[in-house]
C-alpha cells in the first residue's frame, strides 16, 4: 500500500510545497478508513455475536438478518462486491509500482503502454489473471452447503 500511496504523489505531479497538504491528506484518509473499518467489524460482532462459528458467506448474510432485514443478503452481496473491486485494483497497481521501482523503469497510470510497458503490462497481466481466477468455477462451491443464490 505504500507503494500506492508514494507512487499516487508522483503521478500528481506533487512539488514539495504540496508535501504538507498531502501528509495530511494520507493521515485524514488513513485514519478515515480505520474509523470506517472499525464501525464495521462492531457493527458486525453485535450483529453475528453468539450465533457461533460461520463457514460460509451464505451464513453471514443470514447472521445479518436480524439488523439488516429482507436485504441482508444484498447489503452482504454489495460490501463482497465493494471490497473485491477495491482489493482487485489496489493490489495490482500496488504490486506493479513496487516491481517497476526495482526495475527503475517508467510507472505510471497516466503513460501510454509505450512509455511504461513493463509497469501496464504487469498491471493489466494481474488484473486479468485475477478476473480469470474470479470467474473460474470451483468444482468444491457446487457441495457447499450456501444457498443456491450464492453459489450460481
Amino acid at each position: 500500500m505504500q507503494f500506492y500511496a508514494a507512487a499516487g504523489v508522483v503521478d500528481r505531479g506533487a512539488k514539495p510545497a504540496d508535501y504538507p497538504l498531502i501528509r495530511a491528506d494520507a493521515i485524514l484518509g488513513a485514519d478515515f478508513a480505520c474509523v470506517i473499518s472499525l464501525t464495521i467489524i462492531i457493527a458486525t460482532a453485535s450483529a453475528i455475536g453468539g450465533t457461533g462459528p460461520l463457514s460460509s458467506a451464505a451464513q453471514a448474510a443470514e447472521a445479518l438478518k436480524p439488523v439488516a432485514g429482507q436485504n441482508a443478503e444484498l447489503l452482504f452481496a454489495l460490501g463482497l462486491i465493494g471490497a473485491s473491486a477495491l482489493a482487485g485494483a489496489v493490489v495490482p497497481l500496488s504490486a506493479s509500482y513496487a516491481i517497476g521501482e526495482a526495475a527503475g523503469v517508467e510507472r505510471s497510470v497516466s503513460r501510454s503502454f509505450r512509455d511504461a510497458p513493463l509497469f501496464l503490462g504487469l498491471f493489466t497481466a494481474q488484473t486479468v489473471l485475477g478476473a480469470t481466477v474470479a470467474m473460474t468455477r470451483s468444482t468444491s462451491s457446487s457441495s457447499s452447503s450456501a444457498p443456491r443464490s450464492f453459489r450460481d
